[in-house]
């Protein structure tokens, strides 16, 4: 079944965790071993997403760092669906509505790209289950031969 991409989605708290470092957030999957990386206004989408801003909103948030091409509708419905495809977001009836504004401590580029990218190299080690992974021989556990 498709998400409803026209109401609010949120992260999935109990498969992601995101961090920011500068205008960059990282955020790993632990559901699939992926991380993302995502910069510059797809990091102040993000932002917008974890605080709770309803998507009606983000315009407000975002013309005052960016031209409107770069968030166009159909350029964050399709980052949106990124986010949604790769379990890292999922729709939610209801909002609570937030005042976030977005943090000041980075510079942005006013014809920012709107990207995620997605790394899968570490896969092995993010998924690994350090209870049920281990044996005499080591973490995490080597298949027999």
């Amino acid at each position: 079944m498709l998400p409803n991409l026209e109401g609010e989605i949120s992260f999935i708290k109990d498969q992601v965790v995101l961090e920011r470092i500068g205008n960059e957030i990282i955020i790993i999957s632990f559901d699939s071993g992926k991380y993302f990386s995502a910069k510059g206004i797809a990091t102040d989408i993000i932002l917008l997403i974890q605080n709770f801003v309803p998507r009606a909103n983000w315009e407000s948030k975002l013309i005052e760092y960016y031209s409107t091409d770069v968030f166009s509708e159909n350029k964050i419905q399709n980052f949106r669906k990124i986010l949604v495809e790769n379990n890292l977001c999922a729709s939610i009836d209801k909002l609570e509505t937030s005042n976030y504004d977005l943090p000041t401590d980075f510079q942005r580029d006013k014809n920012d790209e709107l990207k995620i990218t997605i790394y899968d190299d570490l896969q092995d080690i993010i998924i690994v289950d350090p209870i049920h992974d281990t044996s005499l021989e080591g973490w995490p556990e080597k298949e027999s031969k």
